[in-house]
């Protein structure tokens, strides 16, 4: 059950109550209206809960009339009959209600796991429906407090303090009632002096809510602090962040703590008021009682069954504020899974939604705007037609938007302007399940499961045989890197796939998108993470696999996409240019750009040794119009090195010694900002080059490289240069003339990085 009107998806921490209803948090009754409707497929099971319960309450209350008439009526006047009639109907009536007593701790237990595997079952499956944008700007750690300290206050409540509350209220109210009867002077004292105790407990419930919910927000700081820690391990090393990090949940868990103390406080207090008012108010009662009995007002009989009632009556409402506090805690956890379960999708199917034809014509898309919102750019006014059957190829700078454009093809977003389609069917009017079973895609990071190779393979195709799943992964060329585990296909791959490198995940996620058969393959940067040999095989593997397919491709690597029928250049989230290579190499725009940033560094087939040519080193400002031998003599004096993916190139404060270009990979370039942290400032791909400046000195980096991919560097050492252009002093005050200049150019724009270092 849940909101079929919600129109946003806010996430979980979003406040869902206005500035009054903050004031006055939501109470037992808002909680209950939430459980009702999960209540309702098992209103059997609740009635005969309820009618087991009441029988209990019903023998605790009779209890105590039956002393009395023992006492007044068989004791007193000695009377055997009576006497016997009373015992034995307290025997027949315990066994009933221990009887009943069993049977609704067996009917509750069944209730209450049902109701929860419920709310557990439809949190996760209306997690699944959300679109990316909700995941985007919800943090992981915040989703986890959802299903673990949020969902395990509500099961507290609804397995311990909704059965002893409801006792202990049903109790009250029969208690109360017999009093009455007994005693009427008594019990009117008595009511208004119990009342008078749960008026501490009413004053303090709100600022104990409160504190409550401010502990939730707290608790869920703390996972996703652990959350990201646990993600950036390589990072945290790489970068010796141990101290900080420590420091930094050390500041949370001690805000956690201050919470938490204060909180928990106000909950014992919250039972504790009541209870000495309960104390006194009993002794005030007997003291009473004894009184009138003394004075012959009062039978015998009566003040015990009144005491054994008003013993009964304080205990429920001592119940009663035990169970408060867990309440408190439980609203507190409703609240933050009511704003997940009425997030709605961003991306849904409309009512009467088409089944979408299996792609024959062609691809579409119509002045198609997203915009990530928060000033984080997506597309705008991209148009373009891909015939089926063609292989497009989407390339451009990081950030330009090219996986953008996968992703609203995917339906991960919806364009907020233009249209989609497939063979004239708008995606928007076309169910995703019918968009999905049709694509086959590899991302850019492949996901495994902690399963085997053959039930990741199954997940998306579960009829899929042992033969297929075999052919998938020869395709793919990972067939024999399977085998050769202990298990084979069966060998579990561990978590997100740790038991295969990287380029070995890859190739698993390329066999598992083959294995669809899908009549549209989409690659966001596919090969990747493969060296040259292997991603030349790959390739030749995914060409072959392509034949009779629509493919959708994005590639950072210009080289990939030589072979595409039609290439569509990205720039600034805009649609630049597109054609053939050939034509694009002609028409001298973009992609000439990139062209020629990227040609001029060769790399072996091993990827192990790569080499950089005079002619793409005379492209660079830095050495523009150098004399062509020397140009030559600096090519030669480039060296290769290799770094792993999360590898530290260069760190942030120590000294350059050497001036890099990227041969192959992607580097992320960050720099340190409030508390430490690093802020990313660009990714950088083959072709780019950074820290120029170390040529001329030693000065310390102004910003830390780390590596996002196994990559491969060409690096030239300040050393080698300055012993080949020492000998023209005037060259070395030219260049650094340039150098200075570049600086303080880029640097007035960015205010951070010279040019090619941000």
């Amino acid at each position: 059950p849940r909101s079929a009107n919600a129109s946003s998806e806010p996430s979980v921490t979003a406040e869902q109550n206005s500035p009054e209803q903050a004031a006055r948090p939501p109470g037992l009754s808002w909680f209950a209206a939430r459980l009702v409707p999960w209540l309702r497929p098992y209103r059997g099971l609740a009635w005969l809960a309820a009618v087991a319960l009441l029988l209990d309450v019903l023998y605790e209350s009779a209890f105590p009339l039956a002393l009395k008439l023992l006492i007044d009526r068989g004791i007193v006047p000695r009377d055997q009959t009576m006497l016997l009639a009373v015992s034995s109907g307290l025997v027949v009536l315990a066994i009933v209600a221990a009887l009943s007593a069993i049977g609704r701790d067996y009917l509750y237990a069944r209730l209450s796991s049902a109701l929860l595997a419920d709310l557990r079952l439809a949190m996760f499956s209306h997690l699944q429906r959300l679109s990316m944008s909700y995941f985007e700007r919800t943090r992981a750690g915040d989703i986890l407090a959802c299903f673990s300290t949020d969902l395990a206050a509500v099961e507290n409540a609804i397995v311990l303090s909704v059965p002893l509350g409801l006792s202990s209220a049903a109790s009250v109210i029969l208690s109360a009632t017999i009093l009455f009867f007994l005693e009427w002077r008594m019990a009117l004292a008595a009511t208004i002096g119990l009342c008078l105790c749960l008026l501490g407990s009413r004053l303090l419930a709100p600022r104990a809510q409160r504190a409550g919910n401010q502990l939730k927000r707290t608790q869920a700081d703390l996972l996703a602090n652990l959350d990201e820690a646990v993600q950036a391990q390589p990072l945290v090393r790489a970068f010796g962040l141990q101290p900080r990090m420590v420091a930094r949940f050390h500041a949370l868990a001690g805000e956690s703590a201050r919470v938490s103390r204060r909180a928990n406080f106000l909950a014992y207090l919250l039972e504790r008021v009541p209870h000495i008012g309960i104390l006194g108010f009993n002794l005030l009662v007997v003291v009473l009682g004894a009184w009138l009995a003394y004075h012959g007002r009062l039978e015998i009989g009566t003040l015990v069954a009144f005491q054994g009632l008003l013993i009964n009556l304080s205990g429920s409402l001592w119940g009663i504020t035990l169970v408060i506090p867990q309440f408190i805690q439980a609203i507190a956890g409703m609240q933050r899974i009511t704003a997940l379960l009425d997030a709605s999708p961003g991306v849904a199917d409309v009512p009467d939604a088409l089944p979408l034809p299996r792609l024959a014509g062609a691809l579409v898309f119509e002045n198609v705007s997203f915009d990530y919102g928060l000033g984080a750019r997506g597309v705008s006014s991209v148009s373009f037609i891909i015939p089926a059957g063609s292989r497009a190829v989407f390339v451009g700078g990081s950030g330009s938007g090219k996986s953008t454009i996968l992703g609203l093809l995917m339906r991960f977003h919806e364009p907020t302007d233009g249209r989609i389609a497939i063979d004239g069917v708008a995606l928007a009017e076309a169910t995703r399940a019918s968009l999905s079973a049709q694509c086959g895609v590899v991302m850019q990071e492949s996901f495994l499961f902690n399963l085997s190779t053959r039930d990741n393979l199954r997940l998306v195709k579960p009829e899929a045989g042992d033969d297929e799943i075999v052919a998938a992964c020869r395709a793919a060329d990972i067939h024999d890197v399977i085998a050769a585990l202990p298990r084979g296909y069966d060998t579990p791959l561990g978590e997100r796939g740790a038991r295969l490198s990287g380029g070995q995940r890859q190739r698993v996620a390329i066999a598992r998108a083959l294995l669809r058969n899908p009549a549209l393959l989409l690659l966001d940067e596919a090969t990747s993470a493969l060296d040259p040999a292997s991603e030349a095989a790959v390739n030749a593997t995914l060409a072959q696999a392509a034949l009779g397919r629509t493919v959708v491709a994005v590639t950072h690597r210009l080289a990939a996409a030589m072979d595409a029928d039609r290439i569509f250049v990205m720039d600034a989230g805009r649609l630049v240019e597109s054609g053939t290579h050939a034509a694009l190499l002609v028409a001298r725009g973009r992609y000439f750009e990139l062209w020629q940033k990227q040609h001029g560094v060769t790399l072996t087939a091993g990827g192990d040794w790569a080499e950089i040519g005079a002619d793409r080193l005379a492209q660079m400002p830095v050495f523009e119009n150098l004399d062509r031998a020397l140009m030559d003599s600096l090519a030669r004096a480039f060296v290769t090195e290799q770094f792993a993916a999360d590898r530290l190139v260069i760190r942030e404060g120590d000294q350059g010694d050497r001036f890099y270009v990227i041969a192959r990979g992607r580097v992320e370039v960050s720099q340190a900002g409030l508390e430490g942290h690093q802020v990313p400032m660009a990714v950088l791909s083959d072709g780019d080059h950074f820290g120029e400046m170390a040529l001329l000195s030693d000065a310390p980096r102004n910003a830390t490289v780390r590596t996002l991919t196994p990559t491969t560097l060409v690096a030239l050492p300040r050393g080698q240069f300055a012993n080949l252009v020492g000998q023209s002093p005037a060259l070395r005050q030219r260049l650094q003339a340039a150098m200075l200049s570049r600086t303080a150019s880029s640097s007035s724009v960015t205010g951070v990085l010279p040019a090619n270092e941000k």
